[in-house]
């Protein structure tokens, strides 16, 4: 994800995400209302089919570069990283309407530093944003995180994830539901090349993670990028530039038998994949639907792909 050139956007002026299609329209491939299946925060019982056409999210301001979907726990709020007005990266939120649309975003102006945010991820429970920021960085970007009493309040009181940041580059990070496990992309030494997917664990919410290593199995001496991983560990997506891809950043997913084992040998998710950049991948709660990033229709927006649930 490149950095954008900085513009301190942060006043009362309406953001350009503000513009909205007319609500009245049909969602792109015929999408329908939301239902209990589409928000559920639990995964089915059932054998997981492949990934159907992607559709674009309508209701965003196309001609912005849109970066780093994170869907909550529940599948009604869409959080995503924005360039408004050439600025750099700042962070947003909106509501799900239908399947593929969603309301006027809200920028998150207590998370800014003016520096620029981005790759925003939000806990299991609602609590905590996980995001990038360029602020006060030794380096490049580093992993921040925002906090909030309930689900009903902003989130605030932004802080540097100790113990975890270099000053090589760290971002793009993804948290199991416990919060207890991360993954995240880094350049630091001890990778195998432009940026790697990492982990690090911690032994409660309180302390800081620990252990930081490189994702056995997956990195290559190419770009890989934001990684998310299934509830039980033992599915992984994520993006790379690695060869064999369709275009710049393609998504891959690889899997393992158990959490202790080595991911085996990724795949191209063909599906979902175009010969532009398609990355930034996030797998909803219930892993039905995969929301990346991509420039396949000339500038960079949010997409959305639902794969079968058979029985």
């Amino acid at each position: 994800m490149p950095a954008l050139p900085h513009d301190d956007a942060r006043d009362d002026t309406p953001s350009p995400l503000a513009a909205l299609p007319d609500a009245s329209g049909d969602d792109p491939g015929g999408d329908g209302p939301l239902d209990e299946t589409d928000t559920a925060s639990e995964p089915p019982a059932c054998s997981f089919g492949g990934f159907g056409e992607p559709a674009p999210i309508a209701g965003l301001d196309r001609s912005l570069s849109l970066w780093a979907p994170g869907l909550s726990a529940d599948g009604l709020t869409l959080y995503f990283a924005a360039s408004p007005n050439s600025a750099v990266e700042a962070l947003f939120s909106t509501k799900r309407v239908s399947r593929s649309r969603v309301s006027e975003p809200t920028r998150l102006v207590a998370l800014e530093s003016g520096d620029g945010e981005g790759a925003p991820f939000p806990s299991f429970d609602g609590l905590t944003l996980y995001f990038y920021s360029e602020r006060d960085a030794d380096g490049d970007r580093d992993l921040w995180f925002g906090t909030r009493a309930d689900v009903a309040s902003e989130f605030g009181d932004p802080r540097a994830l100790f113990g975890i940041n270099t000053t090589a580059l760290d971002h793009l990070p993804w948290l199991s539901a416990d919060e207890l496990t991360m993954l995240f992309v880094s350049s630091r030494q001890g990778g195998l090349g432009q940026s790697d997917i990492w982990i690090a664990t911690r032994q409660n919410r309180n302390v800081s993670f620990f252990n930081e290593r490189p994702l056995v199995g997956v990195n290559t001496d190419r770009d890989e990028g934001r990684a998310v991983m299934s509830r039980d560990g033992l599915t992984l997506f994520f993006a790379s530039t690695r060869e064999g891809g369709q275009g710049a950043h393609d998504i891959w997913t690889a899997t393992r038998a158990d959490r202790d084992a080595a991911f085996g040998r990724p795949e191209n998710v063909s599906a979902l994949n175009s010969p532009d950049a398609d990355m930034d991948p996030f797998l909803s709660a219930n892993e039905r639907e995969l929301w990346f990033a991509s420039d396949r229709d000339g500038s960079v927006g949010l997409w959305r792909a639902v794969r079968d649930c058979a029985n």
